[in-house]
């Protein structure tokens, strides 16, 4: 297989893969994926990778000797590269599993917590004892808190159009699906535990977000129909324009370098301000009431009765 179609077939689909990602991290971690195929390194020994260059990420910010801001902004990237590669060598594999998805989604928690707690650090030492001091720390925290929405969000609906225009996509689950594969599963170790809690802990707020913000989009995944080739022509025309945008801005890879060049260049604060007067505005003036719109339309284009989708959540 060559370079370029193996990197094609290592995508979910160009139509959903976030434009960082496409031209930036993806790109590096394919070649990473590729230089791992043939050892024995699995594509969860690389999820975990991913967690500790996320992890090292806030170590480096606290940590105060000099130039220690660049080593932190580099493990943040290093670790939004890693995380793509982890997805990449299991598709090339053909090894993609539910317990991988759990694992990334733990591994993207644990890098968020710890990249956002170093930029509230570096706002706390930065403006210590001026006026601006608790207005930019309550925006941190709202640009954080809001900033789960758009990542929230980009991650369901690129489930779901990719649910509607992949034949035989199985790479996401729902959180009732996810909560039965644990009742039947064995339990192990404290930290196994630990990290279910975080993954049920995520699915179960994204589907109470997405429920009370698009009352016309299914958010258990097995309430779609089977997939067909008019089905996936009509939800990609109607829904196309709102995933591309869903995938320029808002989803993790974007708010992962965005928040890496605001650690690398100390101004926690423009990415801050940006994020949350900025992008929130598009987000729930444009984009969201878009996205509801055509999410609307798909539906009744495909005869799928809108009212019956809304009771059944």
């Amino acid at each position: 297989m060559g370079w370029v179609d193996g990197y094609r077939r290592s995508l979910k689909s160009v139509d959903v893969e976030e434009t960082i990602d496409l031209y930036f991290h993806r790109p590096l971690a394919y070649l990473l994926a590729r230089a791992l195929l043939p050892t024995g390194v699995t594509p969860n020994q690389v999820t975990l990778l991913s967690m500790l260059l996320g992890i090292a990420c806030g170590a480096l910010i606290v940590s105060p000797f000099p130039g220690h801001l660049g080593w932190a902004a580099l493990a943040l990237v290093l670790s939004a590269i890693v995380d793509c590669a982890d997805g990449q060598l299991a598709r090339m594999r053909g090894t993609s599993s539910a317990f991988g998805r759990m694992l990334d989604g733990c591994s993207d928690f644990t890098t968020t917590v710890a990249s956002v707690g170093g930029c509230l650090w570096l706002l706390h030492l930065k403006y210590a004892g001026s006026a601006w001091h608790w207005p930019l720390l309550l925006i941190a925290v709202g640009t954080a808190y809001t900033g789960s929405f758009h990542t929230a969000s980009h991650d369901h609906y690129k489930n779901v159009y990719l649910k509607f225009t992949v034949p035989g996509f199985k790479d996401s689950e729902d959180v009732d699906q996810a909560e039965e594969r644990w009742r039947s599963s064995p339990k192990g170790a404290l930290w196994l535990r630990l990290f279910w809690w975080l993954y049920h802990f995520y699915l179960r707020n994204q589907a109470r977000y997405v429920q009370g913000a698009d009352r016309y989009t299914p958010t258990r995944l097995r309430q779609l129909p089977p997939f067909s080739e008019v089905n996936a022509a009509i939800y990609r025309e109607e829904c196309r324009a709102p995933m591309r945008s869903w995938s320029r801005y808002y989803g993790f890879g974007s708010l992962v370098f965005g928040m890496a060049l605001a650690i690398g260049f100390n101004l926690p604060e423009v990415y801050c301000c940006a994020r949350f007067f900025g992008q929130n505005l598009a987000f729930f003036a444009w984009l969201r009431p878009l996205q509801q719109e055509r999410s609307r339309r798909a539906l009744e284009r495909m005869g799928i009765d809108v009212a019956q989708v809304t009771l059944a959540r």
